[in-house]
């Protein structure tokens, strides 16, 4: 599978070793990502988050699971132990640009070494992306950036370099 900044011809010197592996719908949606040139909050983070995600050094491969929600009630999830999100192709793409990252941000977290344990970076994807699990992508429509708690806003700088 071509990598991320391999389709997109994005490639700095930090980004020459681009990770992010992703089947052909899942690249559609990251590079819609990279294309938005919304300056809102979430748009932003989201195109951040894929930036960050496909820098790193480590690899993770992102492909649909047709039968991953109705075996296990999720849209998608990330695989630490084979560095591998699966994601549910029923989903719309729409949906996906919410979707996506989040998993990226889970991969990430294992990357960077940062060792949150699931539900405390569930609680700081809920804080940053409006929600710990799936919504409707219109769910977001003017989420606005929240207030970060002192105690997280080195967390978030370790994980996400803000």
């Amino acid at each position: 599978m071509p990598s991320l900044s391999d389709l997109l011809d994005i490639f700095s010197p930090s980004s020459a070793e681009a990770k992010v592996l992703a089947d052909k719908r899942a690249m559609t949606v990251l590079k819609d990502i990279l294309a938005n040139q919304s300056s809102d909050y979430l748009p932003a983070l989201h195109k951040d988050i894929v930036r960050q995600a496909d820098a790193l050094p480590q690899e993770v491969t992102v492909h649909a699971t047709p039968e991953l929600n109705s075996a296990y009630g999720n849209a998608a999830e990330y695989d630490p132990m084979q560095d591998r999100i699966r994601y549910d192709p029923s989903y719309s793409n729409q949906d996906l640009t919410h979707i996506l990252p989040h998993e990226l941000m889970h991969f990430m977290n294992q990357a960077k070494r940062v060792g949150l344990d699931t539900a405390k970076q569930h609680d700081i994807i809920e804080l940053l992306l409006g929600a710990k699990r799936y919504q409707p992508a219109a769910q977001f429509e003017g989420y606005q950036q929240p207030v970060i708690p002192p105690g997280y806003q080195d967390l978030i700088k370790q994980w996400l370099g803000r």
